[in-house]
């Protein structure tokens, strides 16, 4: 085991882990011939900062832009749409038709930003 001078098993690395008790108890035999039993085991850290979350973390705010450079654009679309139109007023179909624009010539330049 360790102390805090001394690192154990689960505290010889950043981050540490964490021990736990178990019900099941391992038996081994000793260098002396006697018998050791181990019901203790160690636990992965709570929170480990890998390259997984920074990739997961850069994901999420990639997304995040994409979905609002996509809504501003439709909307933008919607917009151009009934302005230059001679009947002012809601139409569902400008809606569908400035989505249908932006996810046909839009989206590539959407993605990169």
């Amino acid at each position: 085991g360790g102390t805090w001078e001394t690192p154990g098993a689960c505290n010889d690395k950043w981050p540490s882990g964490y021990p736990w008790k178990t019900r099941e108890c391992e038996t081994s035999a000793a260098d002396d011939g006697s018998e050791v039993i181990r019901c203790w085991r160690c636990m992965q850290p709570r929170y480990v900062l890998d390259t997984r979350f920074f990739f997961a973390f850069f994901f999420f705010l990639w997304v995040n832009a994409l979905i609002v450079a996509v809504s501003d654009a439709i909307i933008a679309g919607s917009v151009g749409i009934w302005f230059v139109s001679e009947k002012k007023g809601f139409h569902p179909g400008r809606v569908a038709k400035s989505a249908w624009n932006v996810y046909r010539y839009h989206m590539g330049s959407l993605c990169l930003g």
